[in-house]
């Protein structure tokens, strides 16, 4: 009785250890079954066997045989293993793995990272040979492209020629609406290129042909209607006009926009209403020019000399206007909306009815300058030479009304006094620097 209790203690908890290793070994078995899926989705994202697509069914046919075989191999030492872990369920010891198959696996292995680095080497020859190829057939075309729009600028300017020839007629007759349209369908095929910029080093979207054009035509004696006709109904958007005379030159109206006008000399030239926007012009000659109207929203005019210009209700803001000069402007009604005019020199400048509204003055120059009537906010005035500018009698309210900065350090250098030259129905204030 006892041994028969005895016995069947001991088989029950024989059952019990086995069963508990067979729940242990099912849970190992998951996870290992997890990770090799999670193996081999990580090996399928980065695409490993790598093989290149049409490299042959050779190719594929070996890579598709080494894997099929690496992974039978990995089976069968899987199996062996398991075998012998359930050989010995009390105390269960790895089995010990033929020298044969972890050699077959491991030759397998090596040949299946081999192939995947012939492929990926293969492959990345291949594609600096492709990518090569496209960037010479790229530049053929763009040569192509650019010969071209030579070829239509020569047409162009026989037109022109012919246009001006004709000139004694009245602009608005038959044949001269008739080369005015010939010329505007022409240079609508003007596309704009990528071209390398040495100064900036860097590739710029530019049309030389553009800018040829546009000199062709302001170049000639045409009728003054024929050509105000073609520029209004031409773009002549991202030319390429670094260095360009345009001294004088009539262009009112004309599209600009992103155009490349670096030390381009336009003084004197009328350029009313015209689209600059986004145009460079680094450096250029404004003096005494005529911009009313114009929009110059994001322009870049730094060291641009911008003196005795007309500039009335001309658009200025995000524009770049550091070290420009602005002596003696005309700025009635333009806004300056987050414009930027460090160092700039608006000495004299003629300021009334401006819009300023987060204009940058650091260091800036406005000794002399009109500021009656202008909407300032948001503007820094602790170091802006202010002496002798023209302002509102109620200058100091007019700055605390909106968030400006530097008012305290603004009026321990200046104080508001009454121009004592002045008429007597008229009073003007000016800012004159404080007697220490």
């Amino acid at each position: 009785m006892y041994f028969c209790l005895n016995r069947t203690a001991f088989q029950s908890f024989r059952a019990g250890q086995a069963f508990l290793f067979s729940m242990k070994h099912r849970s190992l078995y998951l996870l290992l079954v997890f990770l090799s899926v999670l193996a081999g989705w990580f090996m399928g994202y980065v695409n490993i066997p790598y093989v290149e697509a049409g490299k042959g069914f050779l190719s594929g046919f070996a890579a598709c045989a080494l894997a099929i075989c690496w992974i039978h191999l990995l089976r069968r030492l899987w199996n062996r293993w398991s075998a012998g872990v359930k050989s010995t369920p009390v105390a269960p010891a790895v089995h010990p793995l033929s020298t044969q198959g972890l050699r077959m696996f491991s030759i397998l292995s090596f040949a299946l990272l081999a192939l995947a680095a012939t492929g990926w080497y293969s492959s990345r020859t291949l594609r600096a040979g492709l990518r090569a190829a496209q960037l010479e057939v790229e530049a053929l075309r763009h040569d192509a492209s650019v010969d071209e729009q030579k070829n239509k600028l020569g047409v162009l300017v026989e037109l022109i020629r012919v246009l001006d020839s004709a000139r004694v007629q009245r602009a608005g007759s038959h044949d001269a609406t008739d080369l005015e349209n010939r010329i505007v369908a022409m240079c609508a095929s003007f596309s704009v290129q990528r071209e390398w910029d040495p100064e900036s080093r860097s590739y710029q979207a530019l049309s030389a042909t553009r800018g040829m054009l546009l000199l062709a035509l302001v170049n000639t004696a045409m009728d003054s209607g024929s050509l105000r006709n073609i520029l209004r109904r031409v773009s002549f958007s991202c030319a390429d006009l670094r260095n360009a005379d345009l001294r004088g030159k009539d262009l009112r109206g004309i599209d600009l926009s992103h155009a490349n006008l670096e030390c381009a000399q336009l003084e004197s030239a009328r350029l009313d209403h015209a689209g600059l926007r986004g145009a460079r012009l680094v450096g250029a000659n404004l003096e005494r020019a005529s911009l009313m109207g114009t929009n110059l929203i994001s322009a870049q005019l730094s060291w641009a000399k911008i003196g005795g210009a007309n500039l009335h209700s001309a658009r200025l803001d995000s524009a770049d206007l550091s070290n420009s000069s602005f002596h003696k402007a005309s700025l009635h009604y333009a806004t300056l909306i987050q414009t930027r005019l460090h160092n700039a020199l608006l000495a004299g400048a003629d300021l009334r009815n401006c819009f300023l509204w987060g204009t940058q003055f650091s260091n800036a120059n406005l000794s002399g300058a009109n500021l009656m009537g202008v909407t300032i906010s948001g503007v820094q005035l602790a170091d802006v030479n202010m002496q002798d500018a023209v302002v509102p009698e109620n200058w100091a309210a007019l700055l605390r009304e909106e968030p400006n900065g530097g008012i305290d350090d603004h009026f321990k250098k200046y104080e508001i006094l009454q121009d004592t030259l002045s008429i007597r129905d008229s009073l003007i204030f000016r800012l004159a620097p404080r007697l220490q």
